[in-house]
């Protein structure tokens, strides 16, 4: 089986070691980088390939929506957020999927 590497991106610590951890528990990925806000990811994204991207929607400077309107087509994305009320355009971008928060291991998993 082929390991990815996935990019988590949350402005929230505790939401951000949560996903950390889901995904070190998954055993999916070679390769598990968290970062606090959208414009550090983005100059990780400019310089790194990322299979995956779990990203928060409200953050400052640099929201997941827009910064999801900014990436490789070839990298997927599931937003992991507390607002419901931006569903419909996060699918709007192709994302694979939308998780409310809290988010348990079982519904990750099942994204």
């Amino acid at each position: 089986m082929m390991k990815s590497k996935v990019l988590i991106v949350d402005d929230e610590p505790i939401p951000r070691k949560i996903m950390y951890d889901y995904c070190n528990q998954s055993r999916f990925f070679e390769k598990i980088v968290e970062v606090k806000d959208g414009v550090e990811a983005l100059e990780l994204l400019n310089n790194h390939h990322f299979d995956l991207l779990l990203l928060d929607i409200n953050m400052p400077l640099l929201s997941g929506l827009s910064l999801a309107k900014c990436v490789n087509a070839n990298t997927k994305v599931i937003f992991v957020t507390a607002y419901a009320e931006h569903a419909v355009e996060a699918f709007e971008l192709n994302v694979i999927d939308y998780l409310l928060k809290p988010v348990t291991f079982e519904r990750f998993m099942k994204a």
